[in-house]
């Protein structure tokens, strides 16, 4: 569904795509989620008993076509594709309860890519019981939520010898979630969704945003 916006055709997409370095694609993350809804199942699928998990089926099928057409144009561009990133509660908060089903479901699709030439899947971690996620855009990660996806994708991008230079990043296990951002150093700092580094010297909290 794009609403009023049209739809751009794969080819389209791709030629647009031949002169970049790098392709970011998150656009399967509702794939999962329309299986959900009544209307939809009605609509496109319909009437099938459809799960999450089977949705991994048109998932793979979209995201190979486009990439394929993306590497046919240009086969050194580099294909990211971007994890399904947790459910919610409260509106705001990370939902733990669903977290075992988003992994599996990101599991499967990174299953299904993992011999397609050039192309990464990006694991994607939020914070638990921290305010990450928009209160009036619901369902969507607020400029916290924003900031983990850059940093991931800065550091695979570092990792994959794309950029000669990359951020100084603690564990995520341990700096994902530090909120005692005046107490940590700048490579925990770096790493929190609920700091950030001023001036290369001085860590302060970094906020959710206006919404």
């Amino acid at each position: 569904w794009t609403g009023s916006v049209p739809l751009v055709p794969i080819t389209s997409m791709a030629r647009a795509f031949r002169d970049a370095h790098v392709v970011l694609l998150a656009n399967w993350i509702n794939d999962g989620k329309s299986t959900e809804s009544s209307s939809v199942r009605e609509t496109c699928y319909q009437g099938a008993d459809i799960d999450k998990m089977v949705s991994v089926e048109i998932t793979e099928t979209n995201l190979k076509k486009q990439i394929r057409a993306i590497h046919a144009e240009n086969p050194n561009v580099i294909v990211l594709v971007l994890a399904r990133y947790a459910d919610t509660r409260m509106t705001i908060y990370v939902n733990e309860r669903t977290l075992p089903q988003v992994k599996a479901l990101n599991d499967a699709v990174k299953a299904r890519l993992q011999d397609e030439p050039n192309t990464f899947f990006l694991d994607l971690d939020f914070p638990l019981n921290e305010n990450i996620f928009q209160s009036l855009s619901k369902v969507h990660p607020n400029c916290r939520g924003d900031k983990v996806m850059a940093t991931d994708v800065i550091n695979k991008l570092y990792e994959l010898k794309v950029l000669s230079r990359g951020l100084d990043l603690a564990a995520s296990d341990t700096c994902l979630g530090s909120s005692d951002c005046a107490n940590l150093d700048l490579a925990c700092c770096q790493r929190s969704a609920l700091c950030y580094v001023v001036n290369g010297t001085t860590c302060a909290p970094y906020g959710p945003g206006i919404q």
